[in-house]
Formats: C-alpha cells, structure tokens, sequence
C-alpha cells in the first residue's frame, strides 16, 4: 500500500523516503555533481603540488602552465560522471565499518503498519493528494483491516490540522 502511493507522487516531491524508485539517468544533475567533484580533485592536487608533478613527468603538460589544472578538473569530473553512469542504480551500501567499530541501526516498530506509518504521513504532508480509494478490501474478511484505515484516517486528519 505504502509503495502504490508512493509511485502516484514525483521522486523529487518526496525526497526524504525510505522507498528508492528507479529514476532515469539525470545529466544534467549528474554533471554538476561531477564537476563540484572535478574540482575539489583539482583544488587538493594544486594545494599538494600534485599537480606539478604530474606536469613534470608529462612534457607537453609542462608547457601548459596554469592551464594544468583545469585539465586536471576537466579529466577528474570526466571520470566521476563516466563512474556514476556506469554504477547508476546498481550499487548499494548495506553496512559501513571502520575497522572493528560496526554500526547497525535497530528497527523499534512493533508491527508493519507502524513501521511505515511515518511514510504514509509524509506523502500526504508532501503531496496534493487528499483522498485515497481502496478496492476490494473486504475480500480479505478481516474487520481488522477496516479499523486500522479507520484509526489511519483519524491520524492523518490529526496530522493535517496541526
């Protein structure tokens, strides 16, 4: 249920989800990220004199002068755009350690509807949508279902006014 409203909004209206849609390749995005990257590479290798180096070894870089480092910039954002097209969407951090220190985040909700209750709240505080209509519910033959919408509708009703 959680999903199926979520895919009804713009990924870019609902940034702070824990649902990751599959999005198309954003160039433009991608570029300037790439190019903040390009620079901070350019900027570290002109403060370490890497730069320098690099020029020293290549003859025709030396003859470049200052130019040097905006080659280093163009070639540093080319490699980070060209690593963030071919990894898109394929990579996904699961656990991060740093030697022996390990940090895992435990889940405290009690059932699956309070677990993504929050989410529920947020794409209704996020989106236009009012109104939602659930079909063939009663297939189910579960009371239970109808007092938990119940018990959602007065929450988000609540959440709305305050």
């Amino acid at each position: 249920m959680v999903k199926q409203l979520l895919y009804r909004e713009d990924p870019g209206k609902t940034p702070a989800s824990r649902f990751r849609r599959i999005e198309r390749f954003r160039w433009w995005r991608e570029f300037g990220t790439a190019a903040l990257l390009g620079l901070a590479v350019a900027v570290i290798f002109l403060l370490t004199g890497w730069t320098a180096q690099i020029a020293g070894t290549f003859t025709a870089l030396n003859d470049l002068g200052v130019w040097t480092h905006l080659i280093i910039c163009g070639v540093a954002t080319a490699a980070v755009l060209l690593v963030r097209w071919l990894f898109y969407g394929k990579l996904r951090i699961k656990q991060l350690s740093a030697g022996a220190a390990t940090v895992t985040l435990d889940d405290n909700s009690v059932s699956y509807f309070d677990q993504y209750l929050d989410e529920i709240v947020y794409f209704f505080d996020m989106s236009d949508r009012d109104v939602v209509i659930f079909e063939d519910i009663d297939r189910f033959n579960d009371s239970h279902i109808f007092e938990t919408l119940r018990a959602l509708n007065t929450l988000l009703n609540a959440s709305v006014v305050s």
